[in-house]
């Protein structure tokens, strides 16, 4: 099977946030071998539709040959692993991962695999770290990544490092 160039998005607003993206970032390095992985900038963004402390989010490319279904289980286990809890929808969490993209397909496995993302186009917080990696990006369903960033110019997301 040839390589996908997968998408990622990392985030968290529990313990330290900065340390918990930076440690996850780097144990899925290990994983998918850090040659074939690139990361955004890491960002500092208020929550949306969410409470608690502000986020630090960011993005990964990695390029693999798992089915989504088995990245899904595979990051799963990885915010299991840094801590991860679901005492109730959108509750503050040290790691959240999500697949973003799979290449430019259109999948829906379920109600637990859509790809892409079904409110990736209406978070900045998603799209600027996106944007690091893929500046003119056509996503799939959304449109050009510039047009979506354009209008949510009301949400706050400031450059960590």
């Amino acid at each position: 099977m040839n390589s996908i160039k997968t998408y990622i998005g990392l985030g968290s607003n529990q313990g330290d946030s900065i340390e918990n993206i930076k440690n996850a970032t780097n144990y899925i390095f290990s994983i998918f071998h850090k040659n074939n992985c690139r990361t955004s900038k890491l960002y500092s963004t208020t929550p949306v539709h969410a409470t608690g402390p502000n986020f630090t989010n960011s993005v990964m490319e990695i390029y693999l040959t798992d089915s989504p279904t088995n990245l899904l289980d595979k990051l799963q286990k990885i915010e299991n692993k840094f801590g991860r809890t679901r005492p109730y929808k959108n509750a503050p969490r040290t790691l959240d991962i999500d697949i973003l993209l799979y290449s430019n397909r259109i999948i829906q496995d379920n109600d637990n695999l859509i790809i892409p993302h079904p409110r990736m186009h209406e978070r900045l917080f998603v799209l600027k770290p996106l944007q690091d990696l893929e500046p003119n990006i056509e996503l799939p369903i959304y449109g050009n990544i510039n047009n979506l960033i354009k209008k949510l110019q009301n949400q706050e997301v400031d450059v960590i490092e």
